[in-house]
């Protein structure tokens, strides 16, 4: 199973509000061809731990059925929501589809911290599952959020949308145990960074843009790969950053307890 770091959505019963969370940390995303269908969890947050909003995505438009394994710290929830369809346009992504909102209730005390997602196609349709770790609640003005204006643009849509979806409630897991350990669900996370060594000239040049970099990580947190998502706009200064992310040491991302192969993302404003 793949480890994903979700963008944010807020929800509450009466009304809605919205925040967006910086895109700090994703799973090493599974393949998927031009034609291959099957969805993957764009959305499952809420402010409140009452109300959660699930968006799901996939490369190609589709109808699907998703069962939910929803982790809190003393139980775990199923909930499964039956045939929907995957095809409204993402406008900032090429071939990208998203579904309509869903709105999950949690019947518990504790906030959701994680959810297992597995997407069914039909027969001989095989789809991988993912496994999600839910951000903690954060509120828009918190000065340590790196807000996305495409992501907050996406979760505004959607949190309208959402206003008059219908409420679902899942059930108590059988056989299937809470996760009641330290740290049992947390991003991937930077454990001594390593600045890129870069010339006077390079970090004054005004021209530079904010670059990102993407670091995969296995099991126990050595990187096993590292990719320019977003370029400064400089090729030198991009292996630079590169490098420096290379030799930066991280903790591996926990689910339900356990280690888990994953990745993260260094980003890098020259301009601040």
């Amino acid at each position: 199973m793949r480890l994903v770091r979700l963008i944010a959505l807020l929800l509450c019963a009466a009304s809605i509000s919205v925040r967006a969370v910086s895109a700090a940390s994703y799973a090493v995303p599974t393949p998927r061809g031009p034609v291959a269908s099957c969805p993957g969890a764009l959305l499952i947050e809420s402010t409140n731990g009452r109300y959660y909003i699930a968006v799901f995505e996939a490369h190609a438009p589709t109808r699907t059925s998703v069962d939910l394994t929803l982790y809190a710290k003393s139980a775990a929830y199923s909930l499964s929501l039956p045939e929907f369809a995957v095809d409204i346009p993402i406008t900032t992504q090429n071939y990208t589809y998203r579904s309509a909102p869903a709105v999950i209730r949690n019947p518990g005390p504790d906030e959701f911290l994680g959810a297992s997602v597995q997407p069914h196609l039909g027969i001989g349709a095989a789809c991988p599952g993912e496994n999600v770790i839910i951000p903690t609640v954060a509120s828009l003005t918190d000065p340590a959020r790196n807000i996305d204006p495409d992501t907050d643009a996406l979760e505004t849509k959607l949190a309208s949308e959402a206003a008059s979806a219908h409420i679902t409630t899942p059930v108590l897991a059988t056989g299937v145990s809470s996760a009641d350990c330290p740290d049992a669900f947390a991003d991937a996370s930077v454990d001594q960074l390593v600045k890129p060594t870069l010339s006077d000239q390079q970090e004054r040049d005004p021209g530079l843009l904010p670059a990102a970099v993407r670091v995969e990580l296995d099991t126990t947190g050595n990187v096993i790969g590292v990719a320019v998502e977003s370029s400064s706009g400089n090729p030198v200064v991009d292996a630079a950053i590169a490098e420096a992310a290379r030799k930066t040491t991280y903790h591996p991302a926990r689910f339900a307890c356990q280690s888990e192969r994953s990745s993260h993302v260094l980003r890098i404003d020259f301009s601040k």
